[in-house]
C-alpha cells in the first residue's frame, strides 16, 4: 500500500486550506487509505488487451444526434423574422446583469 500516513494527510489540509479535528482526521486517514488500497488493486488488472473508449456503453448504444453536415444557410431576413425583438437588423436580448445606480 502507499505511503498514506498522518503527515501527508496533514500537509493534503494545508493544500486544501481545510482543518479537522482528531476524530475527523482519523476517519479522513482510515477512508482514504482504503480508497487507495482499491485503486491499488485496479492497477493489478491487465488492460493491455481493451480498447480505450470514452464510453463504457459507446458500442452499444449510437448516438442520438443526427451527423453535423453543412447545408445552405439562413438569410437575415428570414432568421431575423423568428426574433421576439430587433434592432437595426440585430437581435434584441435582454440584460443579463442588473445594472444598479450609485448615489
Amino acid at each position: 500500500m502507499s505511503n498514506f500516513d498522518n503527515k501527508t494527510l496533514i500537509h493534503l489540509e494545508k493544500l486544501c486550506r481545510i482543518t479537522c479535528t482528531e476524530e475527523e482526521r482519523e476517519k479522513l486517514l482510515d477512508g482514504l487509505q482504503k480508497i487507495i488500497c482499491y485503486v491499488e488493486q485496479l492497477n493489478e488488472v491487465d488492460t493491455s488487451k481493451v480498447k480505450p473508449c470514452s464510453s463504457v456503453l459507446e458500442d452499444k448504444y449510437a448516438s442520438p444526434l443526427r451527423k453535423d453536415e453543412p447545408c445552405e444557410k439562413l438569410s437575415r431576413d428570414l432568421f431575423l423574422q423568428n426574433v421576439p425583438e430587433q434592432i437595426n437588423f440585430m437581435v434584441k436580448i435582454p440584460p443579463i446583469l442588473n445594472q444598479t445606480k450609485t448615489s
